[in-house]
């Protein structure tokens, strides 16, 4: 690989910036996303925003390649903040999220 960030060594493991982690973030068409309140997971079937607001937050996305034995994995923990600006709102409904599960998801 020509970027000096990444071991090449099989079964070594490297630690990426925080600029090439969110690249990274942002090629992935599947992540997981699980919230934490009060020291236990919170319940993801209901509404996020209402469960989640204020508390701590842990986002993943990974892609692996097993011909090659080798991937990568993200993971950003922070504090969940329910969006209530009305620009800012727009901002994010613009971004292309399809949640697999049925029923409207705002």
């Amino acid at each position: 690989m020509e970027d000096a960030r990444y071991v090449e060594t099989a079964g070594e493991f490297a630690c990426l910036d925080r600029a090439e982690s969110l690249r990274l973030l942002a090629t992935v068409p599947v992540a997981a996303a699980a919230g934490h309140g009060a020291g236990r997971a919170a319940d993801l079937h209901s509404t996020v925003a209402r469960k989640l607001d204020g508390t701590i937050v842990t986002f993943e996305a990974d892609e692996l390649d097993a011909g090659s034995y080798s991937g990568w994995s993200v993971t950003v923990t922070g504090r969940a903040a329910l969006v209530t600006d009305p620009a800012g709102a727009e901002r994010y409904r613009q971004v292309p999220l399809v949640p697999w599960a049925a029923g409207s998801r705002d």
